[in-house]
């Protein structure tokens, strides 16, 4: 273990940049030297001069990184601004009033040139949270805009239905008075047979708006399930 740890410190020196393999790496032995303390092949001085080293290459990996680090956020700054505007600039444009849908693929394809430029974890993480912001925030006039439109929809089927009622009343209406016409001590052979012909036609419409009417129904109870989901 102590050979193995020596080897990892050479391949540190040796090397300019920090090695996620070479910190994957001492995570193993870490790991090793663990199941070995646990095991009774190694004594508390041996754990002790083994975990002292490591952390010490673990020291110099973690330099290693915050130094990649600040040149990679030195380096992506120019895409992370230009980006950034872009997001803020769609941003602010999100409003009930402006077409959501194209804001939406505006943003999506924003993102998608974000996701084929290498950034720095920070700047990365920022945009993400500016896109999810952005995207919830589209989503949730969306849905906004879809539960009024239910709202509008439901207040006019109500509507609609409520003629229909009145409408297929007055037929009925209708209805009775022809067979009052027709049943009258006066009414001629001629007269009766018109009647007939306009009873049919009544009924015929009768239970065309009824079909209709039930229709509308199953409608509004679909539309008012919707609503209560809100």
């Amino acid at each position: 273990l102590k050979t193995d740890v020596g080897e990892v410190g050479a391949k540190l020196k040796k090397s300019k940049e920090y090695s996620k393999e070479l910190w994957e790496e001492s995570k193993g032995l870490w790991e090793r030297v663990k199941e070995n303390y646990i095991e009774k092949n190694l004594d508390k001085r041996q754990t002790k001069e083994l975990r002292e080293s490591l952390n010490q290459l673990f020291d110099e990996l973690k330099v290693k990184k915050q130094q990649a680090l600040s040149i990679a956020i030195v380096q992506s700054k120019d895409d992370f601004d230009k980006f950034k505007k872009e997001i803020n600039s769609i941003k602010e444009q999100i409003n009930p009033e402006n077409k959501l849908n194209n804001l939406f693929s505006k943003l999506q394809k924003v993102q998608q040139e974000v996701r084929n430029h290498q950034l720095a974890s920070p700047h990365y993480q920022e945009l993400k949270s500016l896109f999810n912001e952005s995207f919830n925030q589209i989503k949730s006039l969306k849905k906004e805009h879809f539960l009024s439109k239910i709202d509008r929809r439901v207040e006019g089927l109500g509507e609609a239905i409520r003629k229909m009622d009145e409408s297929i009343k007055r037929d009925e209406s209708s209805m009775d008075y022809q067979k009052k016409k027709m049943n009258a001590n006066n009414a001629t052979q001629l007269e009766e047979k018109l009647r007939l012909v306009k009873l049919d036609m009544i009924k015929e419409r009768i239970k065309s708006k009824k079909k209709k009417l039930d229709d509308m129904k199953k409608t509004l109870e679909d539309l008012k399930s919707k609503q209560t989901t809100k």
